[in-house]
């Protein structure tokens, strides 16, 4: 796998755009992307484990049935902000 800055800002957009207080739910997450016409895939799983463990997104575990919630982090944002000026 190989990260994809482009697949990275379209997830951090999504969370941005649709995470409440608490964050958003996973099946949440994935639903909003689908909404934005991408297509979750491998690809978006591996980059949303390297947004968590890199500290871009924060990531609280549910226990099931309760799903797995991320919501951004102030670096999150300050990536978002800097992918942003770089791909638009």
């Amino acid at each position: 796998m190989q990260r994809n800055k482009l697949l990275a800002m379209g997830i951090l957009k999504v969370v941005e755009a649709n995470a409440g207080v608490s964050g958003i739910s996973f099946p949440m997450l994935r639903a909003a992307y689908d909404r934005m016409n991408y297509v979750w895939d491998n690809g978006e799983t591996y980059l949303l484990d390297l947004l968590v463990e890199g500290g871009y997104l924060s990531k609280v575990e549910g226990s099931p049935p309760v799903a797995d919630y991320v919501q951004l982090t102030w670096k999150g944002h300050d990536l978002l902000d800097s992918l942003k000026e770089q791909y638009q």
